[in-house]
């Protein structure tokens, strides 16, 4: 699972993340939107792998409940769709999700991030341009 913590979103954005980040104790990281039964709300994507992520959101959910996910990667391409996930676990404001069903198009925009970023040094930045 890829893990990394210094992306800088856009500074409108920023301040709210951080106030709800340092609140939550999470690191920044990409922004996301999860919808579900009772609407959307913003989080951060803080872990994705091509099976799931760990998200830091400001919303109570329960393990087994149904998610959408809009991920907006640290990366000049289209947000990543996952039509459908399962909360797996959750841990105070930190949730950890299972992807259900991914579009072949979003599929392969996960996997192209995914290797491109395996192929970084540990220490590299979401943020310096690659």
């Amino acid at each position: 699972m890829y893990t990394e913590s210094t992306i800088h979103p856009p500074r409108s954005q920023a301040n709210a993340l951080q106030s709800l980040c340092q609140a939550h104790r999470c690191h920044r990281g990409s922004l996301c939107q999860v919808m579900c039964d009772r609407g959307p709300e913003d989080g951060t994507l803080l872990d994705v792998s091509r099976k799931g992520a760990r998200l830091c959101i400001n919303r109570l959910f329960r393990p087994g409940q149904k998610l959408t996910l809009m991920m907006n990667l640290p990366w000049d391409e289209p947000p990543v769709e996952v039509r459908l996930a399962t909360v797996k676990w959750v841990r105070q404001d930190t949730v950890g999700v299972e992807f259900l069903k991914v579009e072949n198009d979003d599929r392969v925009l996960l996997d192209v991030f995914l290797a491109s970023r395996s192929k970084l040094p540990a220490k590299v930045r979401w943020d310096q341009p690659i």
